[in-house]
């Protein structure tokens, strides 16, 4: 379920689902049920939908979006987009990010 990395079309080989296009979530939201997240639809600020949960969040903002704290605290994970919409599905949603400051800053 969780593959590590995506192939040059971008495609992940779930064991579920098979060769799929990915999403990326935090670690805290795989299993999850009921928590609070956010999320970057795919298509309008990113090429690939991104979901965290409200911890992740946290430190986004407590941080001023370093990148390393983030990533230090959410442990990314490239999942297919069948996983993506049981995650997704699964927990609340609390915003939909429709707006990234700066090029290319990631969540």
């Amino acid at each position: 379920m969780l593959p590590v990395e995506s192939d040059a079309n971008g495609l992940v080989d779930c064991a579920t689902h098979g060769r799929l296009s990915y999403g990326i979530v935090c670690s805290h939201l795989v299993g999850a049920i009921g928590r609070n997240f956010f999320e970057i639809p795919r298509g309008e600020v990113e090429e690939h939908p991104w979901a965290w949960c409200d911890e992740c969040d946290k430190v986004i903002v407590e941080t001023n979006g370093d990148e390393q704290q983030i990533e230090k605290k959410a442990g990314w994970k490239l999942i297919c987009l069948q996983c993506f919409a049981g995650i997704t599905s699964r927990n609340h949603l609390e915003a939909y990010i429709t707006e990234v400051e700066g090029d290319d800053q990631e969540p």
